[in-house]
């Protein structure tokens, strides 16, 4: 259990570098939407969709930001964030989200891309965690 081990991790590139820009993409969209959503909700007097519109576009905007920067309590902010992006679209089939919220009905207003990439995000990020790049490591 002495080996020594070294720190390879570089840059994301290939698909995971395509992955990360695309949920930036996808968080601010989700974070257009939820101002516009949010703004229309409060003129109408809904206030519970006003907020969980724009709890959703933050949980986007966390979770981005915590992949793109890879650090220790980043990754914590980001798999807080996924985590939630994961779980509350199952609850947006029961519940009543905005329809341009990414967590209604499980992200139908967006072909369900929104719960696809929150479970690729999380993935990423269990793969990519410290621990198991060097577990990997000393298997070689």
């Amino acid at each position: 259990m002495s080996q020594e081990l070294t720190d390879t991790r570089t840059r994301a590139h290939g698909w995971p570098s395509v992955l990360i820009y695309a949920l930036g993409v996808g968080a601010v969209i989700f974070l257009w939407r939820a101002v516009v959503a949010a703004t229309n909700s409060m003129v109408g007097g809904h206030y519970g969709l006003a907020v969980t519109s724009i709890l959703a576009a933050l949980c986007w905007v966390l979770g981005f930001a915590g992949a793109k920067h890879n650090g220790r309590r980043m990754r914590y902010l980001a798999f807080g964030a996924w985590g939630i992006n994961v779980f509350a679209p199952l609850a947006g089939l029961v519940v009543d989200f905005h329809y341009s919220n990414p967590w209604f009905e499980a992200g139908r207003t967006y072909f369900y891309l929104p719960t696809l990439g929150a479970i690729a995000a999380f993935a990423w990020l269990m793969w990519s965690r410290p621990a198991a790049m060097a577990a990997r490591q000393m298997e070689k």
